[in-house]
């Protein structure tokens, strides 16, 4: 995850924001049901020295530049949804889509890819972030001591972090992070400052982000685009800072709070962009980063949100990578074409025992016209002539083809359970099971042996 469990944002620093702009983490449910039917004040534009028009022109043009280079990866996703996880991916974010419910599990008829990537990205958590076992602990490095005050102050520090992890959805977030980053190969979180829950955590899905890298190899910059309500606006952002069309579906109210619009999010390093008279967009106050919410498409909206940041806000992990490609590849990739066969096993299992149990007829053509039934305890009569062939199947199936279909289909999940390192995460179930008793310090030295194949894997893990 990123450096700190949540945004950090000094007041004091301020200086140069629009007042009369408040930032999106100040809106609740409980001021939403505070917010008027009206705006008390008219519509805001964006402060002077944002330069919007180009801001927004930046903002559009890097944001399609990204889904074009991305657009290799997103077919790729979509393979993998299909086959794995289809709930975890968008092909299309485009608003008021009213097919979400639908069933996207239609090319999965073995669902063994799926609860093995679930049961790595449970592994992984329990490895790294484990709820039930204190496995944060801050410190200083090696070879600096601290006094009594120090240590109570680090002690105190840690406490209460670890109460803000166990009081928000920051292990919610963190199970979605790890899958995302099992079958898709990279994992994002965005940590979001909230006026009643300290801060919530957000995990944009396959096809709502784009990433890109920066000279170290690591994320730089990060877009989201995604749909949202117009209740869903109103509370983040505030009714002041909404656009006059938001204003008024939300004074209508009824059906008008479901409808959706497209919403824009953009996390990048806080350079200027060149204004008609000069740089614009730098956001004051020595901000390393910065944030804007906006509506996408619509030119004429001053942005809903701009806010600034000293640490990077949000966190992106790939489990393997190439070079400085800025999204990653993992289990799911490699054992996509495993996945692949593996239903179409199933859909020839399938056959052949549907096959076995209602086999093709043969009948003769007298009966063609005639009442007829192949189902029990029901007969067929028909004049029949010497030598007439009688209604019979054209042919039984092999019952061995059936059970070499079923050693393949098992040949197959095993190398599934590998490529999902299931097999890892379930040694100590396979352990409790075989004949022999093993002490936890022999099954600790065999974890840690399996472990140190997903070394690089735990430890970018740890580094966000």
């Amino acid at each position: 995850m990123a450096q700190s469990p949540f945004r950090r944002y000094n007041p004091a620093d301020r200086q140069g924001f629009d007042p009369a702009r408040p930032f999106a983490y100040d809106a609740s449910t409980t001021l939403l049901a505070e917010t008027p039917t009206e705006a008390q004040k008219p519509v805001v534009t964006a402060p002077r020295w944002l330069g919007w028009p180009q801001l927004y022109q930046h903002l559009e043009a890097r944001l399609a530049s990204e889904k074009v280079r991305r657009l290799n990866w997103w077919r790729h996703w979509g393979e993998i949804a299909r086959f794995q996880l289809p709930r975890r991916y968008h092909a299309f974010v485009t608003e008021n889509d009213y097919n979400r419910g639908i069933r996207r599990d239609g090319q999965i008829l073995n669902d063994t890819p799926t609860l093995d990537g679930q049961t790595c990205a449970g592994g992984i958590m329990t490895v790294c972030t484990d709820p039930d076992r204190q496995w944060l602990k801050l410190g200083l490095p090696p070879g600096i001591e601290l006094d009594r005050s120090g240590q109570m102050f680090i002690d105190d520090l840690t406490e209460r972090l670890r109460y803000i992890q166990d009081e928000t959805n920051f292990y919610e977030s963190l199970s979605q992070y790890y899958e995302d980053l099992v079958f898709f190969g990279t994992g994002v979180a965005v940590d979001i400052e909230d006026h009643e829950n300290i801060f919530v955590s957000q995990n944009p899905c396959a096809g709502e982000f784009c990433l890109a890298s920066g000279a170290d190899e690591d994320t730089q910059a990060l877009y989201v685009e995604e749909r949202r309500t117009i209740s869903h606006i109103v509370e983040q952002f505030g009714l002041e800072n909404c656009p006059a069309s938001i204003q008024g579906m939300w004074a209508q109210k009824g059906g008008a709070l479901e409808s959706e619009q497209l919403v824009g999010h953009a996390i990048e390093p806080n350079f200027a962009i060149n204004g008609d008279d000069t740089a614009v967009g730098q956001l004051p106050g020595h901000f390393a980063w910065r944030e804007i919410y906006w509506i996408v498409g619509k030119s004429d909206q001053a942005p809903l949100s701009v806010a600034g940041f000293h640490e990077k806000p949000f966190a992106a992990s790939q489990w393997h990578r190439q070079s400085n490609d800025p999204y990653g590849r993992g289990p799911g990739s490699t054992v996509l074409g495993d996945s692949i066969e593996l239903q179409l096993l199933e859909s020839r299992k399938a056959e052949l025992t549907e096959k076995m149990a209602r086999p093709p007829w043969v009948a003769p053509v007298g009966l063609k016209n005639e009442p007829h039934s192949i189902r029990p305890d029901e007969v067929t009569y028909y004049d029949a002539v010497d030598g007439a062939p009688q209604m019979k199947p054209i042919y039984v199936p092999d019952p061995r083809g059936l059970q070499a279909l079923e050693a393949s289909i098992q040949y197959v999940e095993q190398r599934i359970h590998r490529g999902f390192h299931a097999d890892l995460f379930r040694m100590i179930q396979e352990i409790s099971e075989r004949p022999g008793q093993k002490t936890a310090t022999e099954i600790d030295a065999l974890r840690e042996e399996r472990l140190m194949q997903l070394g690089p894997v735990i430890g970018r893990t740890y580094r966000y």
